[in-house]
């Protein structure tokens, strides 16, 4: 975990700071839930895509369909290679294990939330667009 706060976007495209982070955990309910050794954690609200090379990608709605849900948990033990995130609130992570997700801005809904390592809270709002809330100071 790294002892400095992650400040927020402050450009775009911007890098999400889980990159070279482990997940550790996937959780399901009605999102679903990425967990990174680093503490930071990644919840999934709307509908994302998840796909791999030469594999046609995958819509995975959490509140609807567990069984594409579960496609989710071959990121489980890789790490993040690349994490990045657009001023309209669409997010891309790359994977070690090959698999991409993609989540866009939801017109109704917050489409995810990020919170860093130091509280940090990062949202996808309602018809795009992001807002950073900064976390706890050392």
């Amino acid at each position: 975990m790294s002892d400095i706060p992650w400040g927020g976007p402050t450009s775009f495209p911007c890098i999400v700071p889980v990159v070279g982070q482990t997940v550790t955990q996937v959780l399901f309910d009605y999102a679903v839930t990425i967990l990174f050794e680093g503490g930071q954690q990644l919840r999934l609200e709307t509908a994302f895509q998840l796909g791999a090379a030469r594999v046609q990608p995958v819509t995975v709605a959490p509140e609807v369909s567990l069984q594409a849900a579960a496609s989710i948990l071959g990121v489980l033990h890789s790490s993040v290679a690349n994490a990045v995130l657009e001023e309209s609130g669409q997010l891309v992570l790359e994977f070690s294990s090959g698999e991409t997700l993609t989540i866009g801005p939801d017109e109704s809904y917050e489409a995810f939330t990020f919170n860093g390592s130091h509280g940090e809270l990062l949202v996808a709002l309602p018809g795009g667009g992001l807002t950073f809330f900064s976390g706890r100071s050392k």
